[in-house]
């Protein structure tokens, strides 16, 4: 799948994700990271809703941050 905002593309293959600003590779890897980092270079409300089901489907964090615990001796 490819998308397409200003300068930026995103071509995404299965697991592997390409970025491109200008025509020039940003990023090749996970397509995870590709397409979070494609989100952050757009910096556009109807960018992230192109992918919001991905990013609804990642797993959220299981435990909240730790807080410091007292222990009775």
């Amino acid at each position: 799948m490819r998308y397409k905002h200003k300068e930026y593309e995103l071509l995404m293959e299965g697991s592997r994700g390409t970025l491109y600003s200008n025509g020039q590779l940003m990023f090749r890897g996970f397509s995870y990271t590709a397409m979070k980092q494609f989100i952050l270079l757009c910096d556009n409300p109807e960018v992230t809703n192109w992918f919001s089901s991905q990013l609804e489907m990642r797993e959220k964090p299981r435990f909240a941050p730790t807080e410091k615990r007292t222990h009775d001796s």
